[in-house]
């Protein structure tokens, strides 16, 4: 069996380059009050897709600022009703309401206003499927959530010095030792409620994600991804478990450092809560990671034996060490250093990821030029306002 030819994704984009057009964009946003940051936008969209290559083709964006700044200013003026007394208690519910077919929209545009080889993408997801997915869902997740954990907290502490008949005598020194009496169940009882917590974030996430690829196409071929909730859930918890044993690591670091040297006892709590958000952090990025992987392992391009696919090869311990000396380089030149930074980061994640291509290249292409010439003036009127969320 042929094998299909691998195209990696190559950025071509430089640092200085990218710093005299983001310094421009900085100055006329500050100097415009927010106004030229539509224009901005645009900018940094068009030099990060045209410096995007695969196959030696690269991506375009078309979108219009004044689009985008209609589209800002709808929003900015929607949030800001939102704050009003009186007004806010109509403004928010209707926020809330309207968030799924915003985001629909938003996603339409961004699609149709972005190109591979001259050829558009485009957003095919259905809006009432959006109440579904944003509204529906998670409403239920929450319900079913709340009673779970609810009659896990009931169970474990049935029969124990916890129940309010038993709390009822008891001085603050009673409660507090029957506290003490009872932690191991309480403690069960939290994990398991965590475990089952991100069970739900789990299934919500793989639904929106399958809902966001799935809607998108390109010269009329329809991205498709089916992952297991099995393989996000792998992820998941691996993540979590990441961030856990890392905080962990790191906060025994820190008491050990404390015992051995006094003069450190003071500096070890605020440095136990700083190290806590580096686990956060971590575990973030690991989760980030592994769904991106997991992601363009499952994706295809096409129908039957026409399917293009995709990888990703990105390791959560690179990214980390990307992102931490990203980081440090930024704060220690007072955010002068964010252009190269972001050039790093995102040829990085270009550089470890490939689409295979199932046939010829330059086929693909073709047909896919015949097909943009046959719908090109759809795409060409389309006046869609961007809205700055996304799916």
């Amino acid at each position: 069996m042929k094998r299909a030819p691998i195209y990696p994704v190559e950025f071509r984009g430089k640092a200085g380059e990218w710093f005299a057009i983001w310094i421009a964009n900085v100055f006329l946003t500050v100097v415009t009050l927010g106004i030229y940051s539509a224009w901005a936008k645009v900018r940094f969209k068009k030099y990060f897709y045209q410096n995007t290559y695969v196959g030696g083709r690269n991506f375009d964006y078309h979108g219009r600022p004044k689009n985008i700044l209609i589209g800002r200013i709808i929003v900015a003026v929607v949030i800001a009703l939102s704050y009003v007394p009186g007004i806010q208690v109509v403004v928010v519910p209707v926020l809330i309401l309207l968030m799924p077919a915003a985001l629909v929209l938003s996603a339409r545009f961004n699609a149709r206003n972005s190109s591979w080889a001259n050829v558009r993408f485009d957003f095919m997801g259905k809006i009432p499927r959006a109440y579904v997915i944003y509204l529906i869902y998670p409403a239920l997740a929450y319900v079913a959530l709340i009673v779970f954990v609810t009659a896990t907290f009931f169970v474990v502490t049935k029969g124990s010095s916890l129940e309010p008949s038993q709390l009822a005598g008891l001085s603050d020194t009673g409660k507090l030792l029957a506290l003490l009496d009872v932690w191991p169940r309480l403690l069960l009882a939290f994990v398991i409620s965590l475990i089952v917590a991100l069970f739900f974030v789990t299934l919500l996430f793989r639904l929106v994600q399958l809902y966001a690829v799935n809607g998108h196409r390109l010269a009329g071929l329809p991205f498709s991804i089916d992952a297991r909730l099995s393989e996000y859930l792998g992820v998941m918890y691996l993540a979590v478990l990441l961030g856990a044993v890392g905080g962990a690591a790191l906060g025994l670091v820190v008491f050990a450092l404390s015992a051995v040297f006094v003069y450190w006892t003071a500096a070890a709590l605020p440095a136990l809560v700083v190290f806590s958000y580096g686990s956060l952090i971590l575990g973030y990025i690991a989760f980030r990671v592994g769904v991106r992987n997991l992601l363009f392992r499952n994706l295809e391009l096409g129908r039957g034996t026409k399917c293009h696919r995709f990888r990703s090869t990105a390791q959560v311990l690179e990214v980390v060490g990307i992102i931490v000396t990203n980081a440090i380089a930024v704060s220690l030149s007072f955010g002068l250093m964010l252009p190269w930074a972001k050039i790093r980061y995102y040829r990085y994640m270009a550089e470890n990821t490939f689409v295979l291509v199932e046939g010829n290249l330059d086929d693909f292409a073709g047909d896919a030029q015949d097909y943009q010439n046959s719908v090109g003036e759809a795409y060409g009127d389309f006046e869609g306002l961007d809205l700055g969320i996304g799916l």
